[in-house]
């Protein structure tokens, strides 16, 4: 993407797998973190460890939108580009790093291990599973009709805000950014 900005070729398509790239990078990453955790963490620090992991992640992508806006007004779109995929380098540079106990050996198999379903079969059982399953298809469809309603409509809000309401990448990331405190919040809940 860097040598097509450069050579002033940068079209939609390219934008488009860079953002294929980028989405599946976060799943194999939330992914992976989340197995990852259980081997580095104790049983019972487990439900903080992942609520702390859950707090970073929501914290990024709640303040992430607004900083990516000023950093685009200031550095530019594709600078700021490079600055969230160094992010992502150095992040995997120090998850590298960290400890990981070794595994005990799987005990020896006493028949030979029957090669694996191919993907698209496991894929198939998955999908079945969870809607086979009454609380895991209500979560699902919910992540697919609220998730994938946000989604599509992302692109149009963002082209609607930054040309017909011609707002400024800070502007934008500001718009996107963590909502005001209410005011009357702090009389809600008084002390007991």
């Amino acid at each position: 993407m860097v040598v097509a900005f450069a050579l002033d070729a940068l079209t939609v398509p390219h934008l488009c797998a860079v953002a294929a790239v980028q989405s599946a990078g976060s799943i194999l990453y939330l992914s992976a973190a989340g197995a990852l955790i259980k081997q580095l963490v104790p049983g019972d620090r487990l439900l903080v460890a992942n609520a702390r992991m859950e707090t970073t992640n929501w914290t990024t992508a709640t303040l992430g939108p607004s900083l990516g806006g000023f950093l685009i007004a200031g550095l530019g779109a594709v600078a700021t580009l490079l600055v969230d995929a160094l992010s992502y380098v150095v992040g995997a540079l120090c998850l590298r790093r960290m400890p990981v106990a070794p595994q005990p050996p799987p005990p020896p198999a006493a028949e030979p291990t029957p090669a694996p379903e191919p993907l698209a079969a496991r894929i198939r059982a998955g999908i079945a599973h969870i809607l086979g399953h009454p609380g895991l298809r209500g979560l699902y469809l919910n992540a697919m009709l609220v998730g994938g309603a946000v989604t599509m409509t992302a692109p149009l809000l963002t082209v609607f805000m930054l040309r017909d309401l011609r707002l400024t990448a800070w502007q934008y990331g500001l718009v996107l950014g963590p909502p005001p405190r209410p005011a009357s919040s702090a009389r809600c809940c008084p002390p007991d």
